[in-house]
């Protein structure tokens, strides 16, 4: 028997939810996982935020995404 993955978590650990959900990314650092779930989850939108300005102005410069957003 195996053990359980996280919730929402499909085979291989890649989330198991369906295409163009939006998503908000609490506490976006760089944008790593906003970039991850762009690649991965295939949604209409995600949005970062995090209460750092220097970590929001690198994720909007790594993110080159239309469905990403990083309000200031």
């Amino acid at each position: 028997m195996r053990p359980a993955g996280p919730p929402g978590a499909g085979s291989g650990g890649r989330l198991a939810l369906p295409p163009g959900l939006r998503w908000l990314d609490v506490g976006c650092g760089t944008g790593a996982l906003t970039a991850a779930v762009l690649a991965e989850a295939d949604p209409a939108r995600v949005t970062g935020v995090d209460p750092a300005a220097g970590f929001l102005a690198h994720a909007r410069d790594r993110v080159d995404d239309p469905r990403a957003a990083a309000p200031v």
